[in-house]
């Protein structure tokens, strides 16, 4: 295996690997950032591990739950960790600024490499430490000056990684200050419909058609499955019956698209939201028929649908030759099986007794879900 290329575990992500080695790899002498999102279990920090086992670079990974003395203390022990020292050892206290610059200098085993620090789901370190791409911003402008003027400077690698897709698209947007700073902005996709069926491993073409419509390129949703990939139509029933439609399943559809929703800060009021999913999963797609769909006047659905395209669970296409009548899709599969099948079909995702029923209502249900 060359040096560039990805370990055998990272599969399927030929294109990604190649734009973060050559982000973790090259040294101009100053500091670089990057910026890598996408939405929840595509497998970002999965990439993210890999890239720093193998440049030897320090992987962060922020908790939902952590306040800011916590963040800062596993921040502390991380540091402590790597440089075979004790936590007691480094006295950062509250200062992210000194926290920073040390972890920023190259570790004992790394010299002769550019320093690598990635801090996944940075938007949970943002909650309670919002100077953040401040501080970021002003070592950048001071490694870039100094850089320049020949002197030592901190210089490698950060790499900020975040499923909320509004926080992280903001980092680079207006005013804000890291705008115009970072040299890798990659948005991680779903596994396109060929890689997903050899991901899944399933041969027959309508059963891997069948689950790319209600599962997507998403990688994370073979482990949560929990059983076999389905190679028959029969065996996607009972695929959907116990993967999707069981409640208390970890892949039970309504489950997981709160849990998606859940991601995004701003997505803070999801009454609000659920019924222009269903009218756009419904067929719904101009801002006046989704209005029209739930009772509502179009400049009263306007700002919510710019949230849910912010968040990245409504597309916006704009036709060049109708440039008044844009259209709305729901781009996520899950989401869309979750509003066309789940929600409407509740009672019997709770009956046993009708377990197979349900089944046989999502396969017809997914062909014209997978044009949605």
């Amino acid at each position: 295996m060359s040096a560039n290329s990805a370990p055998a575990h990272v599969r399927f992500r030929d294109q990604e690997w190649a734009k973060l080695i050559r982000f973790a790899r090259h040294d101009n002498g100053a500091l670089r950032i990057g910026v890598v999102s996408g939405r929840r279990r595509l497998g970002k920090s999965h990439l993210l591990r890999a890239l720093c086992e193998q440049m030897g670079g320090i992987y962060l990974l922020a908790v939902q739950e952590d306040s800011r003395p916590a963040a800062q203390a596993r921040v502390t022990e991380a540091i402590a960790r790597a440089r075979g020292v004790p936590a007691e050892a480094l006295r950062l206290g509250d200062d992210w600024a000194a926290i920073l610059r040390l972890l920023l200098q190259p570790l004992p085993t790394t010299r002769h490499t550019p320093p690598l620090l990635v801090l996944d789901e940075f938007p949970y370190l943002l909650r309670h430490s919002p100077e953040l791409p401040g501080l970021l911003q002003s070592l950048y402008d001071e490694a870039r000056y100094e850089s320049e003027a020949g002197r030592e400077t901190l210089h490698g690698g950060v790499i900020l990684c975040g499923s909320a897709l509004s926080v992280m698209d903001r980092l680079l947007s207006g005013q804000q200050a890291l705008r115009g700073r970072a040299t890798l902005d990659l948005r991680v996709p779903p596994l396109n419909h060929r890689a997903a069926r050899r991901f899944w491993r399933i041969d027959d073409l309508h059963t891997a058609f069948l689950v790319d419509a209600v599962c997507g390129g998403v990688p994370g949703y073979q482990v949560l499955a929990e059983q076999d990939s389905p190679q028959s139509l029969t065996e996607f029933d009972a695929f959907a019956v116990d993967a999707l439609l069981t409640p208390g399943h970890p892949l039970y559809s309504r489950t997981e698209t709160e849990y998606l929703l859940r991601e995004d800060p701003r997505l803070d009021q999801r009454a609000v939201y659920y019924p222009l999913l269903s009218a756009m999963v419904g067929g719904a797609t101009t801002p006046s028929e989704i209005g029209a769909r739930i009772g509502k006047e179009r400049s009263a659905t306007a700002h919510a649908l710019t949230v849910l395209e912010a968040a990245g669970y409504a597309l916006l296409d704009e036709d060049l030759l109708k440039k008044r009548s844009p259209s709305y899709l729901v781009p996520d599969p899950m989401i869309r099986f979750n509003q066309a099948v789940t929600v409407p079909q509740t009672p019997l995702c709770f009956s046993r007794s009708c377990k197979r029923a349900a089944g046989l209502q999502a396969r017809h249900a997914c062909v014209p879900l997978s044009k949605a």
